[in-house]
């Protein structure tokens, strides 16, 4: 049962222990990641937001290499490529690794998706995009100086969209790779279909009055999704290839190609993965061999045979099956401009690994809430590459990245457990924006649970959000119960976004 006294702190002083100012009060609940993570934290706060052109090179290089290929399975190659050429980078202290750029807070352009924002504002391809009204917003839109935007280009780094910064030797090949897509990215051919669709005109109006901010059927073509992380955790990545192979076996007798293809494409970005995984394995094995302190060397190593086994294998245990997750979680934020994917219920799919270790004696409370403040930070370093009315106007810096708790079993049971218990406490102790949090709240949760959900909510960052259980189920019985929907199927039920 919580003790609220243990929770408590004096209202005349602030969260570092100093007196407030003016009429502001302190947060009722203060408390500090592991040392471990406040070293993580404090490195990222010190982290400019940095774009790169590595993914976008090697993607746009291997498309028009397969010109006249089926389209999926030449998107799958340019992922790939993508992929196996990102640079591994791993920060000392990390529990967890990898990332969606070679930098700690870095992102890259996607031009197959959106490439009018980054154009040189006097470029012939800006002013068309202008007169459609696709950046309007930005150029109304005031980006923040703090939290690590590079608002202003300064000396070799140019600013772009007032929020990351890039090399200015990048630059050249960013503008050449954007010209490649223009009326090629989903936002352009978009665009030109648009334009059939009844009162087309008075929704260009809206948008060069920035009424609305931007369109996100567009700019943002995929989000609000919560991924089904139960083939990597269940068969591995070469299962998942094994998997393809047998279904192309089967689909070979059919006459419907499209599934020929789509396994072909599932198999190739696999490949992909793998070798991005083993590219960082190697990576940590390097870093080993140039680590003096033998804490860190061998943090290095055990690094090095994690990705090595998970680049091929099912995760053995908790810390692998979170880092497994964190590998495809980022897999797909690389495949699109996404804004809210989320990691859905994720204490329950962790809670077997997680209930194993404890069993076992090879995991504690401890090591788990420092795990999961890393997993913490891990989401906290996405940034959304999009253009300034998107990321500043729309998203401020949020990608919605929502972690839900609580909620039903599929037999109708609390599934509340201890590790939401801790995914509760390291959302205190490591209190940054992501992932955000929703409480999937129901009659039946226990009282200490709800309790939890009450004391995260008295620290004041906005999380966890409380979400009716039975009207969520309801409304998923409701409009799909024509497409087969079954109570239990519903109980799952989890949000994407927010």
């Amino acid at each position: 049962m919580l003790k609220t006294n243990e929770f408590m702190s004096c209202p005349t002083t602030n969260y570092y222990g100093k007196a407030p100012k003016g009429n502001s009060f302190a947060r009722e609940i203060n408390k500090k990641p592991t040392p471990r993570v406040d070293k993580i934290r404090n490195r990222y706060f010190d982290t400019k937001s940095s774009a790169s052109m590595e993914f976008p090179y090697w993607y746009t290089r291997r498309w028009d290499e397969l010109e006249g290929e089926v389209p999926v399975v030449r998107r799958a190659e340019a992922l790939r490529a993508g992929f196996e050429h990102l640079t591994p980078t791993i920060y000392p202290g990390e529990l967890l690794v990898m990332g969606k750029a070679n930098y700690m807070r870095g992102s890259y352009p996607m031009p197959w998706l959106s490439e009018a924002f980054f154009l040189a504002k006097e470029d012939e391809m800006y002013r068309e995009a202008m007169e459609a009204g696709k950046v309007s917003a930005d150029e109304v839109t005031t980006m923040g100086q703090g939290g690590g935007n590079v608002t202003q280009s300064v000396g070799s780094v140019v600013s772009i969209a007032g929020k990351f910064g890039m090399r200015k030797e990048e630059m050249p090949m960013l503008l050449k790779v954007a010209k490649k897509w223009h009326h090629k990215s989903v936002d352009d051919v978009g665009h030109k279909y648009e334009q059939m669709v009844p009162g087309y005109n008075t929704k260009e109006e809206i948008m060069r009055a920035v009424i609305c901010m931007f369109d996100s059927g567009y700019t943002l073509p995929q989000g609000r999704e919560v991924i089904n992380y139960y083939y990597p955790l269940q068969y591995g990545i070469s299962g998942i290839i094994n998997i393809c192979k047998e279904k192309l076996d089967n689909a070979a007798g059919f006459p419907d190609m499209d599934r020929i293809y789509f396994y072909k494409s599932v198999e190739t970005v696999m490949y992909g993965l793998q070798k991005w995984i083993q590219n960082h394995a190697g990576e940590a094995r390097f870093m080993a061999g140039l680590e003096k302190d033998e804490n860190q060397r061998n943090e290095y190593l055990a690094i090095a045979e994690r990705l090595d086994w998970l680049s091929e294998n099912s995760p053995r245990d908790f810390h692998e099956a979170l880092q497994l997750t964190w590998i495809f979680h980022l897999a797909v934020l690389n495949e699109d401009a996404i804004s809210g994917l989320s990691p859905g219920r994720l204490g329950q799919i962790l809670y077997p690994y997680w209930k194993k270790d404890m069993d076992e004696g090879k995991l504690d409370n401890a090591r788990t809430l420092e795990l999961l403040e890393c997993m913490r930070m891990k989401f906290t370093e996405i940034d959304c590459f999009a253009s300034m009315g998107v990321v500043g106007g729309v998203l401020s810096g949020n990608t919605f990245n929502n972690l839900c708790v609580g909620g039903l079993t599929k037999d109708g049971e609390s599934a509340t457990n201890d590790l939401e218990m801790l995914i509760l406490e390291s959302s205190m102790t490591c209190d940054t924006p992501q992932p955000t949090l929703s409480l999937l709240y129901d009659e039946k949760l226990p009282e200490e649970f709800l309790l939890k959900g009450i004391e995260t909510t008295k620290i004041g960052t906005g999380y966890p959000a409380w979400v009716n259980n039975r009207v969520a189920m309801e409304f998923v019985m409701e409009n799909f119960k024509h497409e087969g929907m079954e109570l239990e199927e519903a109980r799952a039920w989890s949000l994407g976004g927010v």
